[in-house]
């Protein structure tokens, strides 16, 4: 029996979500692979934040593997 794939293109917000939400409902058999160029995740919801000068880039940023 051929194992079960899925890969993800991106880990913005909706590959990061995604990505989450598969792993909780799908089996611990399937392998799910996220594709990313950059290996920190920048949080958008946060940018007007940002430039108001209420958070600093380093308060709205993550390692991708902190989040999946």
């Amino acid at each position: 029996m051929q194992s079960k794939k899925i890969v993800i293109l991106g880990a913005g917000i909706g590959g990061v979500i995604t990505a989450n939400r598969l792993r909780n409902v799908l089996p611990k058999d399937v392998s799910i692979t996220i594709i990313e160029k950059n290996l920190v995740h920048t949080f958008p919801a946060s940018y007007l934040w940002l430039m108001v000068n209420k958070r600093k880039p380093e308060q709205i940023k993550t390692p991708l593997r902190n989040l999946l």
